[in-house]
């Protein structure tokens, strides 16, 4: 993974002109997810560099998906403060994917709340005092904003097992009470709805919690941190729909560096030999070879051909005699000269032996009749 992140930065650094954007967006849509992962937060490339040769930090996390077939989270919301408000607010403006969220509240059909004119009063605000958070209009943007975040990020993959927290909240993330309906408890001051939390319909193995809401250094109340909580989130193996994180944007795919081949040897090394020994076996002459360690036997300084190589030969036996006495006593025999002379040798020979004559034969230069009989 370092060899991956290290040729990556590399390529950025001779194409700083590339969309930071389309980047992420190749590196999402283009490439297959494996255990470990690593994710990093950065604005433009110089940030991305930077990111990828550090080490895990503030904008670097990495982390091993587990190979189980359930992951997921709990979903705590936190009501907000003034502060949270404004930052959750500027994280909506900021972000396109979160302000088509807000267009749901605008409907009529869901209470027909602009949500996106009273982020705009919020944002332009010098500062945000507890009655504006108490008041119909803040508790209405409360809900648009914590609602729409829960709502992006479902959509973008990540479904949480459980919300737990702000009960009108929750049961609106929830589907157990309707947006309209939620809306329309706030403008009445309706609190009748009182359960601290819902389950959603999802059977999870892995537990792990993201805030919305609150004042905390975890909370999502802020781009960064909402960001960071996504890259975590699929860091530790859950599944991210590019689509969903730019929506409304139109990215384009780019040449990227694949995947490093590692070059690691894995050959497999001859076994070496160590130099023949005669041994004895039942009594017959054998050739022993023994097998060493190839990282205890020394690479021998000139390699002689008998030991990788065979070459077939003929067996050489020792000469023997022929004993012909008495053996062609009384018999006539006849002779075929060959063309190695050896004829008339045993033409001797069989004469010696008793035999009364010997016809001999030898090849002519060609056939003539010379009668019949």
């Amino acid at each position: 993974m370092r060899r991956i992140a290290q040729n990556l930065a590399a390529h950025l650094e001779q194409n700083k002109d590339l969309a930071i954007a389309d980047v992420a967006w190749t590196l999402l849509e283009g490439r297959k997810a494996f255990p470990y992962r690593r994710a990093v937060l950065c604005r433009d490339v110089s940030e991305a560099i930077g990111g990828l040769l550090a080490s895990d930090g503030d904008f670097g996390i990495s982390g091993e998906a587990p190979e189980s077939a359930a992951r997921s989270f709990t979903l705590a919301v936190a009501p907000l403060t003034s502060r949270s408000l404004k930052r959750l607010a500027t994280c909506f403006n900021r972000l396109p994917a979160l302000r088509n969220e807000l267009r749901v509240c605008a409907d009529p059909e869901n209470g027909g709340f602009s949500a996106a004119d009273a982020m705009s009063r919020v944002i332009a605000a010098p500062e945000i005092d507890d009655e504006y958070l108490e008041s119909t209009e803040g508790q209405l943007l409360q809900l648009s904003l914590l609602h729409g975040l829960a709502q992006w990020l479902i959509s973008a993959g990540l479904r949480p097992h459980m919300v737990i927290g702000e009960a009108l909240v929750c049961a609106c993330i929830s589907g157990a009470v309707s947006l309209k309906e939620a809306f329309r408890r706030i403008r009445a001051q309706d609190a009748s709805i009182r359960p601290a939390g819902l389950v959603l319909p999802q059977t999870a193995v892995e537990q792990r919690r993201v805030v919305l809401g609150g004042d905390g250094d975890r909370s999502c109340a802020s781009e960064l941190q909402l960001l960071r909580t996504v890259a975590e989130l699929w860091t530790h193996g859950l599944v991210i729909s590019a689509g969903a994180l730019y929506c409304g944007e139109q990215r384009s795919r780019l040449p990227l560096p694949t995947y490093a081949f590692e070059y690691q040897r894995y050959w497999v090394e001859p076994a070496r030999t160590v130099p023949e020994r005669p041994g004895r076996l039942n009594g017959a002459e054998t050739q022993v070879h023994e097998k060493q360690p190839a990282q205890e036997q020394p690479a021998p300084a000139e390699e002689t051909p008998e030991i990788h190589y065979y070459v077939p030969s003929w067996t050489m036996t020792p000469s023997f005699k022929i004993d012909l006495r008495d053996r062609f006593a009384g018999t006539h025999v006849l002779l075929i000269h060959d063309d190695l002379g050896q004829a008339r040798h045993w033409a001797r020979r069989v004469l010696d032996s008793g035999a009364p004559s010997v016809a001999q034969i030898s090849r002519g230069e060609g056939f003539r009749h010379i009668g019949d009989g």
